[in-house]
């Protein structure tokens, strides 16, 4: 938005020299020169300040790509850190899991090797 003024005001500027001299070849007065001149300052003055807008911009949209960087490599760490934690607590309850079945298999092995089973 701030780009498409400034290049409609150096349009506007370029636009409105041509006319000038093309009126100035045919009719130049002092007063006329004047006053165009002065219209073309206040055009320079605004042309200029619509490009520090467009500076001040460009250093704005550069700071905040810089904090969203920071941002997503802070957000990749956290990530990862609760990638790891999801995959510590999957292995401790693995873990646990396989040492419920390593008892029951082993009272299962002991009941069936047990002299007293109650058979005959």
């Amino acid at each position: 938005m701030a780009a498409q003024q400034l290049e409609q005001l150096e349009s506007y500027a370029h636009e409105t020299q041509q006319n000038f001299l093309r009126y100035a070849k045919r009719h130049l007065q002092p007063v006329v020169l004047q006053q165009h001149h002065q219209f073309v300052g206040r055009l320079d003055d605004a042309i200029c300040r619509q490009s520090v807008v467009i500076e001040e911009l460009q250093v704005h949209i550069e700071k905040v790509h810089s904090q969203l960087l920071a941002c997503e490599q802070r957000l990749n760490v956290l990530q990862r850190w609760m990638d790891s934690q999801a995959s510590q607590r999957a292995s401790h309850e693995a873990r646990k899991e396989q040492k419920m079945n390593d008892d029951v298999a082993a009272r299962a092995d002991r009941a069936w090797l047990s002299p007293d089973r109650g058979e005959a």
